[in-house]
């Protein structure tokens, strides 16, 4: 049985740079993750060392059999239909990889990744050295553990004590939308699906923003994102869709936004470009040595609805290898 799903909130910033091989295929830029990954069992935490890890457009990807291990399913690649099958009801008999501290490049993966025998034709997953490597998040959306991102650490804790299969909440289903829209998420027309989640989706308003259109591999395949914003901040909310030949269904974070007993004195609209300079400066410090590949920055709020500047700084060494630093900045 497929355990319930659990939330990791993580920056979507795109830093990640683009070309191509001499196949046609488009290339990414792959930077080894600085974020620290821990596992609670039995309620005890631990650290997982050396767990081969990328940042890809700000976002963070593991190989997919080091999250077996870890996450307790068994992983299987049939190589006749060129799919990959994962038991959650087995354990893993793989061992851990070895990361390797250097930049490397990927390529978007199209096999199709079965889960306890249900087919997951969306699932954003980058193929490097030959290995596949999915979004910590994405796939935590369906395998089912609890799992907290903390900006400040740099720390992702997954906690395998966590699971909840009596779990009702709206945010950890899939919700099937079987009206026939009118869409073309290939051109950026997806008005039709907007309008639809606004009339249908609960707690989808105005302050609900399309975040991105991210196409899945060569079987036409799409991922939308929508992000809800409250007082100018980007909340660590989402509603995701998925866009494929067996129809499309969504998956919603936004319902669980609640205010309640929160009071955000600061309007996001208000804070100065000058703020923001000051924060990504900040971003900087203690890294004197290193050139500035990359920075971005945007205005969120954390998990327990503080006001931030979370800036995403890409460095490079004198050898041209590159590594990325996640940095929090509160406003209050």
């Amino acid at each position: 049985m497929i355990k319930n799903m659990f939330k990791l909130f993580a920056s979507t910033i795109v830093i990640g740079s683009l070309c191509y091989n001499a196949y046609g295929q488009s290339t990414y830029l792959a930077l080894p993750s600085n974020n620290n990954l821990y596992i609670i069992k039995n309620g005890v935490e631990t650290k997982v060392e050396n767990m081969s890890a990328y940042n890809i457009n700000g976002k963070n990807y593991f190989k997919l059999r080091d999250m077996g291990i870890i996450m307790e399913f068994y992983v299987e690649y049939d190589s006749r239909t060129n799919e990959i099958n994962v038991d959650t009801s087995k354990n893993s008999s793989d061992k851990m990889s070895h990361i390797e501290n250097i930049s490397k490049n990927a390529v978007k993966s199209s096999q199709s990744v079965f889960i306890d025998a249900k087919r997951f034709g969306n699932l954003e997953a980058y193929n490097i050295d030959g290995n596949n490597y999915f979004s910590i998040r994405d796939f935590s959306d369906i395998i089912g553990y609890d799992c907290i991102w903390n900006g400040n650490e740099n720390k992702i804790t997954i906690n395998l004590d966590s699971d909840n299969d009596n779990n009702t909440n709206s945010s950890n289903v899939f919700i099937e939308i079987n009206e026939k829209l009118n869409i073309n998420p290939k051109e950026g027309d997806v008005q039709a699906l907007t309008e639809y989640l606004a009339k249908n989706a609960q707690g989808f308003n105005e302050n609900c923003k399309l975040e991105d259109i991210e196409s899945e591999g060569s079987n036409g395949d799409y991922r939308v994102i929508y992000s809800l914003y409250y007082k100018g901040f980007r909340t660590q909310n989402d509603l995701m869709v998925f866009i494929s030949n067996d129809g499309i269904k969504y998956v919603n974070k936004i319902v669980d936004f609640n205010i309640n007993g929160k009071d955000i004195t600061i309007n996001g609209n208000d804070v100065s470009e000058g703020e923001i300079e000051n924060a990504k400066k900040k971003a900087l410090e203690g890294f004197e040595n290193y050139k500035v590949y990359s920075q971005s920055a945007e205005k969120q709020l954390d998990l327990n609805l503080r006001p931030m500047i979370y800036v995403v700084t890409v460095f490079e060494d004198k050898t041209g290898s590159k590594f990325t630093t996640n940095y929090t900045y509160y406003l209050d």
